[in-house]
Protein backbone atom coordinates (compact mmCIF):
# COMPACT_ATOMS: atom_id res chain seq x y z
CA UNK A 1 0.00 0.00 0.00
CA UNK A 2 1.21 3.53 -1.26
CA UNK A 3 1.12 6.37 1.87
CA UNK A 4 2.46 9.47 1.75
CA UNK A 5 5.25 8.58 3.61
CA UNK A 6 6.18 6.28 1.61
CA UNK A 7 8.82 7.75 -0.45
CA UNK A 8 10.72 8.76 2.16
CA UNK A 9 11.90 5.15 2.99
CA UNK A 10 13.00 4.51 -0.71
CA UNK A 11 16.62 3.74 -1.19
CA UNK A 12 16.34 5.50 -4.09
CA UNK A 13 19.04 8.23 -6.05
CA UNK A 14 17.92 9.08 -9.25
CA UNK A 15 19.23 11.58 -11.47
CA UNK A 16 16.90 12.68 -14.04
CA UNK A 17 16.99 13.76 -17.77
CA UNK A 18 14.40 15.57 -18.71
CA UNK A 19 13.81 16.77 -22.31
CA UNK A 20 13.31 20.60 -21.35
CA UNK A 21 9.44 21.35 -21.42
CA UNK A 22 8.08 23.98 -23.70
CA UNK A 23 7.81 27.26 -22.33
CA UNK A 24 3.90 27.02 -21.90
CA UNK A 25 4.68 24.14 -20.03
CA UNK A 26 7.08 26.02 -17.49
CA UNK A 27 5.10 27.06 -14.03
CA UNK A 28 7.60 28.42 -11.94
CA UNK A 29 6.33 29.24 -8.15
CA UNK A 30 8.70 30.30 -4.96
CA UNK A 31 9.68 28.62 -1.74
CA UNK A 32 9.83 31.28 0.99
CA UNK A 33 13.47 31.09 2.50
CA UNK A 34 13.74 33.68 4.88
CA UNK A 35 12.23 37.14 5.64
CA UNK A 36 12.77 39.99 7.63
CA UNK A 37 16.19 41.99 5.24
CA UNK A 38 16.28 45.22 4.68
CA UNK A 39 17.00 46.34 0.96
CA UNK A 40 18.60 42.89 0.36
CA UNK A 41 21.33 43.05 -2.68
CA UNK A 42 23.43 39.73 -1.97
CA UNK A 43 22.74 36.22 -1.75
CA UNK A 44 26.30 34.75 -1.26
CA UNK A 45 27.27 31.08 -0.13
CA UNK A 46 30.58 30.14 1.17
CA UNK A 47 31.13 26.83 -0.56
CA UNK A 48 32.01 25.56 2.77
CA UNK A 49 29.45 22.66 2.88
CA UNK A 50 27.67 24.33 5.91
CA UNK A 51 24.44 25.00 3.78
CA UNK A 52 24.56 28.64 4.68
CA UNK A 53 23.69 31.48 2.95
CA UNK A 54 24.86 35.41 3.58
CA UNK A 55 22.59 37.95 2.70
CA UNK A 56 24.11 41.46 1.97
CA UNK A 57 21.80 44.48 2.24
CA UNK A 58 22.30 47.57 0.77
CA UNK A 59 22.51 49.84 4.21
CA UNK A 60 25.86 47.53 4.42
CA UNK A 61 24.89 44.61 6.78
CA UNK A 62 25.64 40.62 5.94
CA UNK A 63 23.55 38.95 7.81
CA UNK A 64 23.63 34.20 7.72
CA UNK A 65 20.95 32.02 7.04
CA UNK A 66 21.70 28.89 8.70
CA UNK A 67 21.28 25.46 7.26
CA UNK A 68 18.07 25.09 8.80
CA UNK A 69 16.53 28.16 7.31
CA UNK A 70 17.22 30.52 10.55
CA UNK A 71 18.63 33.93 10.39
CA UNK A 72 20.85 34.11 12.93
CA UNK A 73 20.23 37.58 15.22
CA UNK A 74 24.11 38.19 15.03
CA UNK A 75 25.35 40.17 12.02
CA UNK A 76 28.39 38.15 9.97
CA UNK A 77 29.76 41.78 9.54
CA UNK A 78 28.24 45.19 9.66
CA UNK A 79 29.85 48.16 7.64
CA UNK A 80 26.63 50.05 7.60
CA UNK A 81 25.36 52.74 10.21
CA UNK A 82 25.25 51.12 13.81
CA UNK A 83 28.40 48.85 12.62
CA UNK A 84 31.89 50.33 11.62
CA UNK A 85 30.35 53.28 9.37
CA UNK A 86 32.33 52.28 5.97
CA UNK A 87 29.30 52.37 3.67
CA UNK A 88 27.56 55.52 1.83
CA UNK A 89 23.95 54.11 1.45
CA UNK A 90 21.51 55.46 -0.93
CA UNK A 91 19.25 54.40 -3.60
CA UNK A 92 22.03 53.21 -6.17
CA UNK A 93 24.84 52.95 -3.85
CA UNK A 94 26.05 50.94 -0.87
CA UNK A 95 26.71 47.45 -0.01
CA UNK A 96 27.06 46.45 -3.49
CA UNK A 97 27.88 42.60 -3.18
CA UNK A 98 29.62 40.08 -1.36
CA UNK A 99 31.59 37.15 -2.33
CA UNK A 100 33.62 34.34 -0.71
CA UNK A 101 37.51 32.89 -1.84
CA UNK A 102 36.94 29.21 -3.89
CA UNK A 103 38.86 28.31 -1.05
CA UNK A 104 37.17 29.84 1.67
CA UNK A 105 37.31 26.63 3.70
CA UNK A 106 40.71 26.64 3.93
CA UNK A 107 41.72 30.36 4.32
CA UNK A 108 38.46 32.28 5.81
CA UNK A 109 38.86 35.01 3.36
CA UNK A 110 36.24 36.78 1.54
CA UNK A 111 35.38 40.13 -0.61
CA UNK A 112 32.90 43.01 0.07
CA UNK A 113 31.98 45.48 -3.05
CA UNK A 114 30.47 48.88 -1.83
CA UNK A 115 30.01 52.41 -1.83
CA UNK A 116 32.86 54.71 0.75
CA UNK A 117 31.05 56.74 3.10
CA UNK A 118 33.87 59.95 2.99
CA UNK A 119 33.13 60.11 -1.15
CA UNK A 120 31.36 56.97 -2.71
CA UNK A 121 34.31 55.77 -4.44
CA UNK A 122 33.76 51.99 -5.03
CA UNK A 123 35.80 49.90 -2.84
CA UNK A 124 36.43 46.48 -3.04
CA UNK A 125 37.88 44.99 0.56
CA UNK A 126 39.04 41.65 1.61
CA UNK A 127 37.89 40.58 5.07
CA UNK A 128 38.62 37.15 7.26
CA UNK A 129 36.32 35.14 9.67
CA UNK A 130 37.01 34.87 12.94
CA UNK A 131 37.23 32.03 15.15
CA UNK A 132 33.65 31.81 14.98
CA UNK A 133 32.30 30.82 12.00
CA UNK A 134 29.29 33.01 11.66
CA UNK A 135 31.18 36.09 12.79
CA UNK A 136 34.08 38.27 10.37
CA UNK A 137 36.72 39.81 12.10
CA UNK A 138 36.07 43.60 11.14
CA UNK A 139 39.78 44.44 10.03
CA UNK A 140 39.57 45.31 6.51
CA UNK A 141 42.23 45.11 3.74
CA UNK A 142 41.37 47.16 1.21
CA UNK A 143 42.44 45.89 -2.54
CA UNK A 144 41.14 48.23 -5.15
CA UNK A 145 39.58 51.73 -4.55
CA UNK A 146 37.68 53.40 -7.93
CA UNK A 147 36.55 57.44 -7.75
CA UNK A 148 32.94 57.58 -8.64
CA UNK A 149 31.84 60.97 -10.59
CA UNK A 150 28.63 61.11 -9.58
CA UNK A 151 25.73 58.69 -7.33
CA UNK A 152 24.55 56.27 -9.59
CA UNK A 153 25.29 53.59 -12.29
CA UNK A 154 27.35 52.04 -9.36
CA UNK A 155 27.06 48.55 -11.28
CA UNK A 156 28.46 46.38 -8.74
CA UNK A 157 29.12 42.49 -8.68
CA UNK A 158 31.92 40.54 -7.93
CA UNK A 159 32.86 36.84 -8.85
CA UNK A 160 35.21 34.22 -8.83
CA UNK A 161 35.66 33.11 -12.32
CA UNK A 162 36.73 29.15 -12.99
CA UNK A 163 39.99 30.21 -13.80
CA UNK A 164 40.45 31.30 -9.81
CA UNK A 165 40.51 35.47 -11.02
CA UNK A 166 38.50 37.75 -9.50
CA UNK A 167 35.65 39.85 -11.62
CA UNK A 168 34.46 42.48 -11.16
CA UNK A 169 31.54 44.87 -12.89
CA UNK A 170 31.52 48.14 -12.96
CA UNK A 171 28.80 51.27 -13.85
CA UNK A 172 30.13 54.37 -16.39
CA UNK A 173 29.79 56.40 -13.39
CA UNK A 174 26.81 57.85 -14.04
CA UNK A 175 25.00 61.42 -13.96
CA UNK A 176 21.11 62.04 -14.80
CA UNK A 177 20.78 64.55 -17.75
CA UNK A 178 24.17 63.35 -20.13
CA UNK A 179 24.40 59.60 -20.03
CA UNK A 180 27.75 58.50 -19.25
CA UNK A 181 28.86 62.17 -18.66
CA UNK A 182 32.65 61.49 -19.09
CA UNK A 183 32.34 59.10 -21.97
CA UNK A 184 33.58 56.16 -19.72
CA UNK A 185 32.73 52.94 -20.70
CA UNK A 186 34.54 53.58 -24.47
CA UNK A 187 37.81 54.94 -22.20
CA UNK A 188 39.80 52.20 -22.00
CA UNK A 189 41.97 54.22 -19.54
CA UNK A 190 39.21 54.68 -17.20
CA UNK A 191 37.76 51.55 -15.07
CA UNK A 192 34.34 52.54 -15.35
CA UNK A 193 31.94 51.05 -17.33
CA UNK A 194 33.96 47.65 -17.60
CA UNK A 195 34.39 44.40 -16.30
CA UNK A 196 37.25 44.23 -14.68
CA UNK A 197 39.74 40.84 -13.76
CA UNK A 198 42.06 40.61 -11.44
CA UNK A 199 44.18 38.08 -9.44
CA UNK A 200 43.95 38.07 -5.32
CA UNK A 201 45.89 35.35 -4.96
CA UNK A 202 49.33 36.06 -6.13
CA UNK A 203 50.62 39.13 -4.88
CA UNK A 204 49.13 42.11 -2.30
CA UNK A 205 47.13 44.00 -3.06
CA UNK A 206 46.27 42.25 -6.57
CA UNK A 207 48.15 41.11 -9.47
CA UNK A 208 47.34 41.34 -13.12
CA UNK A 209 46.28 37.98 -15.26
CA UNK A 210 49.03 38.13 -18.07
CA UNK A 211 46.07 37.41 -20.36
CA UNK A 212 43.91 40.51 -19.41
CA UNK A 213 43.46 42.17 -23.28
CA UNK A 214 44.99 45.37 -22.53
CA UNK A 215 48.76 44.09 -20.93
CA UNK A 216 51.48 45.63 -22.87
CA UNK A 217 49.18 47.94 -25.31
CA UNK A 218 47.18 51.03 -24.33
CA UNK A 219 44.75 50.84 -21.89
CA UNK A 220 43.78 50.10 -18.53
CA UNK A 221 45.48 46.27 -17.53
CA UNK A 222 42.52 45.55 -15.33
CA UNK A 223 39.47 45.51 -17.73
CA UNK A 224 38.58 42.32 -19.12
CA UNK A 225 35.59 43.76 -21.40
CA UNK A 226 34.32 47.17 -21.49
CA UNK A 227 31.38 49.17 -22.84
CA UNK A 228 28.56 48.67 -20.03
CA UNK A 229 26.14 51.23 -19.25
CA UNK A 230 25.27 49.82 -16.07
CA UNK A 231 25.71 46.09 -15.23
CA UNK A 232 23.63 44.61 -12.70
CA UNK A 233 24.70 41.05 -11.67
CA UNK A 234 27.62 39.24 -13.41
CA UNK A 235 27.84 34.91 -13.00
CA UNK A 236 29.48 32.00 -14.57
CA UNK A 237 27.67 29.20 -16.16
CA UNK A 238 28.97 26.49 -13.49
CA UNK A 239 28.91 23.82 -16.86
CA UNK A 240 30.61 25.92 -19.48
CA UNK A 241 32.35 28.53 -17.70
CA UNK A 242 30.82 31.27 -20.36
CA UNK A 243 30.02 34.98 -18.35
CA UNK A 244 26.93 36.26 -18.80
CA UNK A 245 26.60 40.34 -17.98
CA UNK A 246 22.90 41.99 -17.84
CA UNK A 247 23.23 45.80 -18.36
CA UNK A 248 20.28 47.80 -17.24
CA UNK A 249 19.78 50.33 -20.21
CA UNK A 250 18.32 53.70 -20.73
CA UNK A 251 15.73 55.13 -22.82
CA UNK A 252 14.61 51.76 -25.07
CA UNK A 253 16.35 48.58 -24.20
CA UNK A 254 17.45 46.06 -21.90
CA UNK A 255 20.02 43.64 -22.52
CA UNK A 256 21.78 40.32 -21.87
CA UNK A 257 26.24 40.21 -23.17
CA UNK A 258 27.59 36.67 -23.54
CA UNK A 259 31.17 38.03 -22.11
CA UNK A 260 34.04 37.10 -23.95
CA UNK A 261 38.18 38.89 -22.81
CA UNK A 262 38.18 41.71 -25.03
CA UNK A 263 34.97 42.35 -25.95
CA UNK A 264 33.04 46.14 -26.56
CA UNK A 265 29.37 46.11 -25.92
CA UNK A 266 29.31 49.30 -27.16
CA UNK A 267 27.64 51.86 -24.60
CA UNK A 268 27.06 54.50 -25.18
CA UNK A 269 27.45 54.35 -28.73
CA UNK A 270 24.61 51.49 -28.77
CA UNK A 271 21.91 50.57 -26.54
CA UNK A 272 20.75 46.92 -26.47
CA UNK A 273 20.79 46.14 -29.88
CA UNK A 274 20.04 49.79 -31.79
CA UNK A 275 22.12 53.41 -32.09
CA UNK A 276 22.01 55.25 -29.10
CA UNK A 277 20.46 58.49 -29.40
CA UNK A 278 22.01 61.27 -31.17
CA UNK A 279 25.34 58.94 -32.05
CA UNK A 280 26.48 60.57 -35.29
CA UNK A 281 28.05 58.31 -38.20
CA UNK A 282 26.70 55.16 -37.06
CA UNK A 283 26.72 53.17 -34.36
CA UNK A 284 28.52 49.77 -35.28
CA UNK A 285 30.70 49.98 -38.29
CA UNK A 286 31.88 46.44 -39.64
CA UNK A 287 30.75 45.14 -36.52
CA UNK A 288 32.88 47.27 -33.93
CA UNK A 289 31.28 46.11 -31.14
CA UNK A 290 29.47 43.20 -29.86
CA UNK A 291 25.54 43.25 -29.81
CA UNK A 292 23.86 41.42 -26.68
CA UNK A 293 22.61 37.59 -26.97
CA UNK A 294 19.41 39.48 -26.43
CA UNK A 295 17.83 42.91 -25.47
CA UNK A 296 14.12 43.58 -24.71
CA UNK A 297 12.01 46.73 -24.72
CA UNK A 298 10.62 49.40 -22.12
CA UNK A 299 7.19 48.39 -23.52
CA UNK A 300 7.33 45.15 -21.07
CA UNK A 301 10.16 46.18 -18.76
CA UNK A 302 13.02 48.72 -17.62
CA UNK A 303 15.17 47.09 -15.59
CA UNK A 304 17.19 44.11 -15.73
CA UNK A 305 18.51 41.68 -13.00
CA UNK A 306 20.88 39.37 -14.82
CA UNK A 307 20.57 35.87 -12.99
CA UNK A 308 22.16 32.12 -13.54
CA UNK A 309 22.35 29.49 -15.96
CA UNK A 310 20.18 26.82 -14.31
CA UNK A 311 22.44 23.58 -13.12
CA UNK A 312 20.74 22.45 -10.31
CA UNK A 313 18.89 18.64 -10.12
CA UNK A 314 15.62 19.51 -8.63
CA UNK A 315 13.99 21.42 -11.65
CA UNK A 316 15.09 19.53 -14.72
CA UNK A 317 12.86 21.39 -17.39
CA UNK A 318 14.44 24.18 -16.31
CA UNK A 319 18.38 22.65 -17.29
CA UNK A 320 20.53 24.83 -19.33
CA UNK A 321 18.00 28.17 -19.47
CA UNK A 322 19.72 31.91 -18.33
CA UNK A 323 17.45 32.42 -15.69
CA UNK A 324 16.79 36.35 -15.32
CA UNK A 325 14.31 39.01 -14.47
CA UNK A 326 12.94 42.53 -14.63
CA UNK A 327 13.29 44.52 -11.34
CA UNK A 328 9.84 46.54 -11.98
CA UNK A 329 7.59 44.53 -14.06
CA UNK A 330 8.60 41.43 -11.75
CA UNK A 331 9.19 38.86 -15.17
CA UNK A 332 11.19 36.35 -14.51
CA UNK A 333 12.72 34.64 -17.91
CA UNK A 334 14.61 32.04 -19.17
CA UNK A 335 16.93 32.47 -22.37
CA UNK A 336 17.28 29.02 -24.39
CA UNK A 337 20.49 28.87 -26.65
CA UNK A 338 19.31 27.55 -30.02
CA UNK A 339 21.26 25.74 -33.11
CA UNK A 340 23.56 28.59 -34.83
CA UNK A 341 24.13 29.78 -31.08
CA UNK A 342 20.67 31.86 -31.30
CA UNK A 343 18.78 32.86 -28.47
CA UNK A 344 15.48 32.88 -27.72
CA UNK A 345 13.83 34.25 -24.64
CA UNK A 346 11.20 32.03 -22.45
CA UNK A 347 8.25 33.92 -20.59
CA UNK A 348 8.07 32.26 -17.98
CA UNK A 349 6.34 33.71 -15.02
CA UNK A 350 5.06 37.55 -13.82
CA UNK A 351 6.36 37.23 -10.57
CA UNK A 352 4.72 39.57 -7.85
CA UNK A 353 8.35 40.49 -6.45
CA UNK A 354 11.24 42.81 -7.26
CA UNK A 355 14.30 41.02 -7.98
CA UNK A 356 17.18 42.34 -6.92
CA UNK A 357 19.42 39.71 -7.28
CA UNK A 358 19.76 36.10 -7.53
CA UNK A 359 22.53 33.42 -5.57
CA UNK A 360 23.13 29.75 -6.40
CA UNK A 361 23.45 26.93 -3.52
CA UNK A 362 25.96 24.86 -3.49
CA UNK A 363 23.77 22.23 -5.47
CA UNK A 364 22.95 24.94 -8.28
CA UNK A 365 19.38 25.35 -7.04
CA UNK A 366 18.02 28.91 -7.64
CA UNK A 367 17.27 31.75 -5.01
CA UNK A 368 16.33 35.23 -5.48
CA UNK A 369 15.81 38.47 -3.11
CA UNK A 370 12.93 41.00 -3.07
CA UNK A 371 14.13 44.26 -2.43
CA UNK A 372 10.95 45.90 -1.07
CA UNK A 373 9.52 42.85 1.29
CA UNK A 374 13.04 41.87 2.10
CA UNK A 375 12.53 38.10 1.47
CA UNK A 376 15.14 35.41 0.35
CA UNK A 377 12.80 32.65 -1.71
CA UNK A 378 14.15 29.77 -3.51
CA UNK A 379 13.03 29.19 -7.05
CA UNK A 380 10.70 26.27 -7.61
CA UNK A 381 9.35 24.88 -11.26
CA UNK A 382 6.06 23.65 -10.21
CA UNK A 383 5.44 21.50 -13.75
CA UNK A 384 5.50 18.11 -12.63
CA UNK A 385 3.71 18.00 -9.32
CA UNK A 386 0.98 20.95 -9.80
CA UNK A 387 -1.31 18.00 -11.44
CA UNK A 388 -4.25 20.22 -10.97
CA UNK A 389 -2.52 23.48 -12.62
CA UNK A 390 -3.48 25.88 -10.01
CA UNK A 391 0.03 27.01 -9.80
CA UNK A 392 0.75 25.64 -6.59
CA UNK A 393 2.15 21.86 -5.17
CA UNK A 394 -0.40 21.15 -1.61
CA UNK A 395 -2.39 18.57 -0.74
CA UNK A 396 -4.78 18.09 -3.21
CA UNK A 397 -1.89 17.40 -5.88
CA UNK A 398 -0.65 15.14 -3.25
CA UNK A 399 -4.00 13.41 -3.27
CA UNK A 400 -4.33 12.72 -6.95
CA UNK A 401 -1.14 11.59 -6.90
CA UNK A 402 -2.16 9.03 -4.38
CA UNK A 403 -4.88 7.78 -6.31
CA UNK A 404 -3.53 7.24 -9.16
CA UNK A 405 -0.51 5.45 -8.01
CA UNK A 406 -3.12 3.09 -6.40
CA UNK A 407 -4.43 2.98 -10.17
CA UNK A 408 -7.51 5.29 -10.12
CA UNK A 409 -7.11 7.52 -13.80
CA UNK A 410 -6.80 11.31 -13.29
CA UNK A 411 -10.27 13.11 -13.61
CA UNK A 412 -10.98 15.53 -16.19
CA UNK A 413 -8.73 18.46 -15.82
CA UNK A 414 -5.93 16.66 -13.56
CA UNK A 415 -2.75 15.91 -14.91
CA UNK A 416 -1.51 12.45 -14.69
CA UNK A 417 1.26 11.62 -12.20
CA UNK A 418 3.73 9.85 -14.42
CA UNK A 419 6.43 13.06 -13.47
CA UNK A 420 9.83 11.56 -15.07
CA UNK A 421 7.50 10.50 -18.37
CA UNK A 422 8.57 6.84 -18.71
CA UNK A 423 5.45 5.66 -19.20
CA UNK A 424 4.40 4.03 -15.95
CA UNK A 425 3.72 5.10 -11.99
CA UNK A 426 5.77 3.76 -9.83
CA UNK A 427 8.93 4.07 -6.98
CA UNK A 428 10.98 6.76 -9.61
CA UNK A 429 7.46 8.97 -9.34
CA UNK A 430 6.91 8.78 -5.83
CA UNK A 431 10.79 9.81 -5.26
CA UNK A 432 10.03 13.10 -7.24
CA UNK A 433 6.47 13.76 -5.71
CA UNK A 434 8.13 13.45 -2.37
CA UNK A 435 11.22 15.48 -3.34
CA UNK A 436 8.97 18.18 -4.59
CA UNK A 437 7.10 18.03 -1.55
CA UNK A 438 9.71 18.56 0.99
CA UNK A 439 10.59 21.74 -1.19
CA UNK A 440 6.98 23.24 -2.33
CA UNK A 441 6.54 26.89 -2.21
Amino acid sequence: MIGPGAARFLPVCLCLLCPLAAEAQIKLGARLVAGGFSEPTAIARPRDGSGRFFIGELGGRIRVIDSNGLTLPEDFLHLGQGGLNRILHGSEYGLLHVEFHPDYILNGRFFVYYNRLEDGATVLAEYRVSSNPNQADPTETPILTIPQPFLNHNGGQIAFGPDGYLYLSLGDGGFQTVQDFYNNAQNKNSLLGKILRIDVDSARPYAIPATNPFVGTDGADEIFAMGFRNPWRISFDRATGRLFAADVGHLEQEEIDLVVKGGNYGWRVMEGNGCFPNTVGGCNPEGAYTTPIHAYPHTIGSCVTGGHVYRGRLNPQLEGLYLFADFYAGWIWGLLEEPGHAWRRLNLWQSPWSIATFGEDENGEIYFADYFKGEVLQLVDLTTCDLNSDFSVDGTDLQHFLRQAKGAEPPEGVGRADLNLDGGIDYRDIFLMQRFWDRRP
